[in-house]
Parts: structure tokens; C-alpha cells; sequence
């Protein structure tokens, strides 16, 4: 229905989001913050999709799941301390082990982000994202792509036109499968 007066609405910054906070747990300002399963954040453990950077403490230690929630800062650039960073790793995606911990190593850790510029021994700038989950949920579909590519690829070499536009069709309908899996 179109507006036939002034409406006013609330708005929220685009990299803020407010998230429940696991029973028992306590989230300290600047902790990396991870999905503990079933929607509810706490201080980030290794494996725990990242979903951003704690604004400020929320402590729950004596509440149930979700009796209150932590803001968090989902998207931007933060100063990191990494041991062994050098000014060569810029770009290099980052990882978190803790909710204070940060290393280039994957492992079992938890990608937050990538670095984004090198300040001083062990000082960084990461640009970070809670984005970032999507795209690691992703990387499992990377090789399918390549190898969608490349079937397409040889059947156009070989001008087999058929099997191409076929290719495209199963190309297509992966890429729309990886959407909907976000």
C-alpha cells in the first residue's frame, strides 16, 4: 500500500547486530564472538562460526540462553595483535582460536577476516566480516564450480554445443543450490 503519511521507521547501522548470549557464558568487550549453536554467541572457540567483535561486555553467567544480549560489530577494520606477522602477509586470511586469540594458521580455527595491513612486529589491521561464514560455508563448492568450468570449457573446444549448453544448466543450477545454502 503506498504511504499517505510520514512514517517514520527504526533504523540500525548495517555492521551492528544484536545477539543472544548463551546461558552461564560471559562475552568481554573486544572478544571475538562465535555461534555456539542454536542462534546463541558466546566468547569465540575454535570452530565457532564468527560473527563479529563484541561493542561491549554482556555478562550472562548467571542467566538462561538468551536472557540478554551482547551488541556486536559485524563488519570493519581492527587492530590484532599475531604473533609472527610479517608486512608479506597482508592479504593472508586471519584466524580466530579464542575470543582473544588471533593466527594465520586454519587448523581447526575459526575465519574472522584478512589482513589488511601491516603496522608493526605482531600488529595488524584485519578487515573482518561476519560475511566471511558464507563464504567459508562456500569454499566446499569451489571445487565444483572448477570442475563445472572446465566440463563447459572442453565442450565449447571440442563445439559440441549440446553438451555445453547442458554444462551451463548444471553450472547454473549449482550456483543457485550455494545460494540457497547461505
Amino acid at each position: 500500500m503506498a504511504l499517505t503519511a510520514d512514517t517514520p521507521r527504526a533504523y540500525e547501522l548495517g555492521n551492528i547486530n544484536e545477539l543472544p548470549v548463551k546461558g552461564s557464558t560471559k562475552i568481554y568487550e573486544g572478544a571475538a564472538v562465535g555461534d555456539a549453536a542454536a542462534g546463541y554467541v558466546r566468547g569465540l572457540v575454535a570452530g565457532d562460526p564468527f560473527r563479529g567483535f563484541a561493542q561491549r561486555q554482556a555478562d550472562n553467567s548467571s542467566g538462561s540462553d538468551g536472557d540478554i544480549k551482547v551488541k556486536v560489530i559485524t563488519e570493519g577494520l581492527i587492530r590484532l595483535t599475531i604473533t609472527g606477522i610479517a608486512i608479506t602477509d597482508v592479504g593472508k586470511p586471519v584466524y580466530a582460536s579464542a575470543d582473544g586469540t588471533f593466527t594465520l594458521t586454519a587448523g581447526s580455527n575459526s575465519l574472522i577476516g584478512y589482513v589488511h595491513r601491516y603496522v608493526t612486529t605482531n600488529t595488524c589491521i584485519v578487515a573482518f566480516s561476519d560475511s566471511v561464514i558464507a563464504s567459508a560455508n562456500l569454499s566446499t563448492l569451489d571445487s565444483k564450480v572448477v570442475s563445472l568450468s572446465t566440463i563447459i570449457s572442453a565442450n565449447l573446444s571440442t563445439g559440441d554445443s549440446k553438451d555445453a549448453s547442458q554444462s551451463a544448466l548444471i553450472s547454473n543450477h549449482e550456483s543457485r543450490m550455494a545460494s540457497h545454502s547461505i
